[in-house]
């Protein structure tokens, strides 16, 4: 197959957890012998249109800012972005194209490739991928009265896509009861996970350590492990935690630490160059956090599990890790509901801090887990089956 993936952030050039497994998946399409195009943002160096490794790059659009300085999406990337889907994808062949698998986030994208695949290919199988959907009560918490268009630019997106492929249980759900779309228009398939080369290299764990790795942004709440952790250091005077990420949030986060007199304990890295050093930090660690409200799966909570860290996390109606933890009676204590304020996080870092044998229960329940989501065993070919059936209806 001749496959196109239509998503603004394209990795390495952007380093988020959804575009290095869309990344990854393309990888291992490349390897079943299809041929991959991504459609993105120019966020690479060199011509717009590029073939590295195997697979094939078109920037539609330039490398615009994603978040403004309040942490928030900004406007103009989506719009931007849609304007370069709307003026720029239609010099590419797409009736050469066997299929297209359109990111529905920025989602103003999604009415643009519409409108060209209308106009310019309108035979071409495609589906719409979903990370996360967010419904009208985010959409509203998220941009106030402006969040209205935005929430019915999502059911309008859901409406027209012909099939929908997401990424976790609880982003199908969403789909189906805050979008209506229904059971037989989703096939729900999570990204592929694997361990690499570069996570091969052993670590010893440092006593007491912590870790949080991930864009610092508001959702993500960082600030409320920094809350909990004056509690957590005062019995646990040994405890430390490692922020590893970049954002927005950083000078507040460091200001925070600093006000809770707790600079001594906690460590800022910023973004780190190196994958390696980012795994090192989560293999050296006794536990990693994730207090984030919204995640479409998690790749940093997948990478703990496979190098044996042991996970707490928030879960709750608008994040999927629950999903990925395990199974939910043995990962009971891996789980603290959204609402749990920052006295509970502290209880419960110190009790797993405090006891191995519980760690190594989360972290073999979620080991477990993990090895559910090979690329090449289990993903790749359901991915792979997916798209041709889309391609060929009549096959069912």
């Amino acid at each position: 197959m001749k496959i196109g993936f239509l998503y603004d952030a394209v990795y390495p050039g952007i380093k988020g957890g959804g575009e290095k497994t869309l990344f990854e998946l393309a990888c291992e399409l490349r390897d079943r012998g299809h041929e991959c195009h991504f459609f993105g943002m120019h966020c690479w160096d060199g011509p717009a249109d590029v073939v590295r490794d195997g697979l094939h790059y078109h920037a539609v659009a330039p490398n615009l800012p994603l978040y403004g300085t309040d942490g928030k999406r900004r406007i103009a990337q989506p719009l931007g972005f849609a304007w370069g889907v709307l003026t720029r994808l239609g010099r590419h062949d797409l009736k050469s194209f066997d299929l297209f698998d359109v990111h529905a986030f920025p989602f103003f994208s999604v009415p643009a490739f519409w409108l060209v695949r209308l106009l310019r290919a309108r035979r071409l199988p495609w589906l719409l991928t979903w990370l996360e959907v967010w419904g009208r009560d985010y959409w509203t918490r998220y941009l106030g009265a402006k969040g209205v268009l935005g929430a019915w630019l999502e059911r309008w997106c859901a409406w027209i896509a012909p099939h929908h492929l997401c990424i976790s249980p609880t982003t199908a759900r969403r789909l189906g009861q805050l979008l209506g779309v229904t059971e037989r228009r989703i096939s729900t398939i999570p990204r592929g996970f694997g361990a690499s080369r570069d996570m091969q290299t052993l670590a010893e764990r440092v006593p007491g350590r912590v870790v949080i790795a991930g864009r610092l942004l508001a959702y993500k709440r960082t600030d409320l492990v920094l809350r909990a952790w004056p509690a957590v250091v005062k019995d646990m005077p040994l405890a430390s935690l490692h922020i590893v990420g970049d954002g927005p949030e950083m000078e507040a986060l460091k200001a925070q630490a600093d006000a809770y007199q707790v600079t001594g304990s906690v460590r800022f890295f910023g973004q780190l160059p190196e994958r390696e050093q980012v795994l090192r930090e989560i293999a050296t660690a006794e536990l990693l956090l994730q207090p984030s409200t919204r995640e479409g799966q998690s790749t940093v909570v997948l990478e703990a599990l496979t190098l044996g860290t042991p996970v707490l996390a928030a879960v709750g109606e608008e994040t999927a890790v629950g999903d990925f933890l395990g199974d939910a009676t043995a990962t009971a204590l891996a789980r603290l509901d959204v609402a749990a304020d920052a006295a509970v996080w502290a209880e419960r870092i110190v009790r797993l801090l405090s006891n191995p044998a519980e760690r190594a229960t989360l972290a073999t329940a979620g080991a477990r887990e993990v090895a559910e989501l090979g690329w090449r065993e289990h993903i790749a070919p359901q991915v792979e089956q997916l798209y041709l059936r889309l391609c060929n209806p009549t096959r069912d």
